[in-house]
């Protein structure tokens, strides 16, 4: 599965992997991590093409949420692309263990809805189903696969 990695350190990653956009942010995420995440969601929003649609998987194995800041900072970008998303985004997924987090963002998007279809998943197994739902030819395995390889090369 072809793949394009936007950002990486030890505590994320921002790729393309086949039809899928995956944010990996892991718990103990830091100040240098969230502005490479931010780069990376500018650079990756920027070169999608208007012609494609892909899905987001917003995965955090370990739980966490960001403060207040940090999400404002995240909605200036996501709102200069509003447009863009709209068309191109097929379905946008958060996979995360953590109640808390689900519960966060299920309140946030009561309030304040992406402009696409979203789903809230416990594991990831479950938002990649959702992925194939949207991309009938996509492999949850071979996503895994490029998924696990990526991260080795940190």
């Amino acid at each position: 599965m072809e793949s394009t990695v936007y950002g990486q350190d030890e505590h994320l990653l921002y790729a393309r992997i086949g039809p899928v956009v995956v944010a990996q942010v892991l718990p103990d995420h830091t100040d240098a991590s969230f502005e490479i995440y931010l780069s990376a969601l500018e650079r990756e929003l920027g070169a999608r093409r208007e012609d494609e649609r892909v899905a987001v998987l917003f995965y955090v194995p370990g739980g966490g949420t960001w403060d207040a800041g940090r999400r404002k900072r995240v909605n200036d970008v996501l709102a200069r692309y509003v447009v863009k998303r709209r068309r191109t985004t097929s379905v946008w997924v958060l996979c995360t263990p953590s109640a808390a987090t689900r519960g966060v963002a299920t309140a946030l998007f009561w309030v304040v809805p992406p402009p696409y279809e979203y789903r809230i998943r416990a594991d990831l197994g479950a938002g990649l189903e959702d992925v194939r739902e949207k991309h009938p030819d996509f492999s949850p395995s071979a996503f895994s696969s490029e998924l696990a390889r990526i991260t080795r090369r940190r």
